[in-house]
């Protein structure tokens, strides 16, 4: 017999017909059954918050900056000028940075061997020699290094479209019906561009391939 949960708005209260699945229970005498859905029916009820409570797993140690809300929340407070956002970071320590010029908007890193890309979104001028895909020797984390920008159509601003994997670069653009492909297998500091297909059904490509949608096919 399958359960059927009935919602009484005004109180939040839930109505169920485990109740009566329950007793029909008894009278077979499965009561090991019968335990768990009265268990079930009492955390239902009873035990389980009305809203998700989604927070950070960080046990804070030296130095450490944890998250002040929700998981994955950059809260308006720590946003504001003249600092800005900071970061939040838990058990882990900088060993390196670069500004990337200060750009302003960020998009992606993808990572292959000792080369780092950096991709940005929009708003950006493109009319900037530094709005693209900067290419950056890691090599030495205590000093990454831009050593290239990547300025063909889609990686101007290729946001979350960027993946490397399989010694091929890609990167989508945003706003555009284009995806950059660079072979990297040689040297991934010195990206060669192959070509920039085009694809007409996808009026922005960088929605199909954003948070993590390129995925190579094995």
């Amino acid at each position: 017999m399958a359960s059927r949960l009935l919602w009484n708005p005004s109180t939040s209260h839930k109505l169920t017909k485990v109740v009566e699945e329950c007793l029909d229970r008894i009278r077979r005498g499965n009561v090991a059954l019968l335990a768990s859905m009265l268990l079930a029916l009492a955390l239902v009820t009873f035990g389980l918050p009305d809203k998700a409570q989604a927070q950070s797993a960080c046990v804070p140690g030296p130095g450490d900056q944890p998250e002040t809300g929700l998981q994955g929340e950059v809260p308006l407070a720590v946003r504001q000028p003249p600092n800005g956002f900071q970061g939040f970071w838990c058990g882990t320590n900088k060993v390196g940075q670069n500004t990337l010029f200060n750009r302003g908007t960020y998009g992606a890193t993808a990572i292959w061997g000792h080369c780092a890309y950096s991709s940005i979104r929009n708003p950006s001028d493109l009319t900037l020699p530094t709005t693209g895909t900067a290419v950056l020797d890691v090599s030495i984390p205590s000093n990454p290094t831009v050593v290239e920008i990547l300025r063909t159509p889609a990686m101007l601003r290729a946001y979350e479209g960027l993946r490397a994997q399989s010694c091929i670069l890609l990167g989508s653009g945003q706003d555009r019906l284009n995806v950059d492909v660079y072979d990297i297998s040689a040297d991934c500091l010195q990206p060669q561009f192959k070509s920039t297909p085009y694809h007409s059904r996808h009026g922005d490509l960088d929605r199909c391939c954003q948070q993590s949608w390129w995925m190579a096919d094995l």
